[in-house]
């Protein structure tokens, strides 16, 4: 028997009736969801801003802003790449999450509002956030901060701040610091003897950094004044980063190198020397071996427990790992020596330790290489560097035959802070940092 056009088979019509009860099933959850919105059921425990906060919308409904934002922003927090991106989309502080909230409570706030935050320190003078300073710049008023000590919270370490920014501008902000060992009360919160800073003093530097310590400030402009830096007459790198399974106490082909596994101090470095696999291997490595050959300043990223900057010459040919710094002088002008002399003197030490949040934490107190090329350095004929130079020599041969330099080095300090054109205050400054 033939089966008319229209016909559907047993299959056919079985596959039409699931489709038809998925559609119907689809059609009553849409119809569902339609009642929901007209009696409103889906709004009935939403937080809904035109009725609970009415003072954040004008007379048209038109959003305004809060008064007053406080909060206490989460750092630090592992975003994969969608979430960066779409952060990064919205936002122009974006180093952390906690830097794209001071611009939220920014965008949040009233014309006149003013936006108050507990968060970390690093913002004020670490090298990867130049956004954020850039972005407070120029929206926003730093009107008070206050820099909290260590270990201000039982069950968390990071180095905090009290923050009160607002969008009245002004041509000053009034800053405390605490010392790192302070303890931090209602009642001293409450008598704090705060310090004014001209927005000039950091707006109208390259970096942007902000300061709070008024001593160190002062001694930081002396610096300021001066045009050329350690990184206008070297070229640097830092070292090597290599698999355990690269390394070798033996050369097993050329292609394996001596590396450096000693200890570098202060005007000091002993011969310890391991091999290394050198080639693609390696992680990181830089874009040239003549790093790691001829005279060349050596600086250690980690800082002594004494807060002392760690550096010395070598002219010895090694490679060395991504903890050591390497710094080789490109203009004729200047010796290494007297370089070497400026970066470890008291001076500097005091600077960068207390002038870079990354270098005063005291779990992991570290430098960038960064922080080593941006010191500023005093342009003097050779003959004169050569006064330093014989100091550092001294210094050098003693350490090397086992004997005390204090005498030296003081005496090398003393010259330092006359290069630099120190008073006696703020040599007391640098001496009791």
């Amino acid at each position: 028997m033939q089966t008319g056009l229209f016909e559907k088979t047993a299959k056919e019509k079985k596959k039409f009736e699931e489709d038809v009860k998925k559609l119907t099933e689809k059609i009553n959850k849409q119809e569902a969801i339609i009642e929901d919105i007209k009696s409103n059921a889906i709004y009935r425990n939403a937080f809904e801003w035109r009725f609970e906060f009415p003072e954040v919308l004008d007379n048209e409904g038109s959003f305004e802003g809060f008064d007053v934002i406080v909060g206490n922003p989460p750092y630090g927090v592992k975003m994969n790449q969608s979430l960066k991106d779409a952060i990064k989309r919205e936002y122009s502080a974006t180093e952390d999450i906690y830097t794209s909230f001071i611009e939220l409570g920014t965008k949040l706030s009233h014309h006149k509002g003013n936006v108050s935050f507990i968060i970390p320190v690093s913002w004020q003078t670490g090298d990867n956030y130049i956004n954020t300073r850039s972005f407070i710049k120029n929206n926003i008023q730093l009107s008070k901060g206050i820099v909290l000590p260590y270990d201000v919270f039982d069950d968390v370490y990071v180095d905090t701040g009290l923050y009160f920014f607002s969008k009245n501008k002004a041509n000053s902000s009034f800053v405390y610091e605490y010392s790192a060992k302070d303890k931090v009360s209602l009642n001293s919160l409450n008598n704090l003897k705060f310090k004014e800073i001209q927005n000039k003093e950091w707006q109208n530097t390259s970096s942007l950094k902000i300061v709070f310590n008024v001593g160190i400030r002062n001694v930081q402009n002396k610096f300021s004044k001066l045009a050329m830096s350690i990184g206008d007459v070297t070229k640097s790198v830092r070292g090597i980063l290599a698999d355990s399974s690269d390394y070798s106490v033996k050369k097993i082909d050329s292609t394996y190198k001596s590396v450096f596994a000693g200890k570098l101090a202060r005007y000091s470095i002993d011969n310890e020397l391991m091999f290394v696999k050198y080639g693609e291997n390696l992680k990181e490595k830089p874009s040239t071996e003549n790093y790691f050959k001829g005279e060349r300043i050596l600086v250690r990223r980690i800082i002594s427990r004494q807060f002392r900057v760690m550096a010395t010459v070598t002219e010895q040919d090694f490679v060395n790992k991504k903890d050591i710094y390497v710094f080789k002088l490109n203009d004729p002008e200047f010796i290494p020596k007297y370089l070497l002399a400026i970066i470890n003197s008291r001076l500097i030490s005091f600077l960068k330790t207390n002038a870079s949040n990354s270098a005063k934490k005291d779990d992991f107190t570290q430098l960038t290489l960064g922080d080593i090329r941006e010191i500023r350095i005093p342009k003097i004929p050779i003959k004169a560097q050569m006064e330093y130079v014989k100091l550092v020599d001294k210094i050098i041969l003693s350490k090397a035959k086992g004997k005390e330099t204090i005498e030296f080095e003081n005496i090398l300090d003393l010259m330092i802070y006359k290069l630099y054109d120190l008073t006696e205050d703020e040599i007391k400054v640098v001496e009791m940092g």
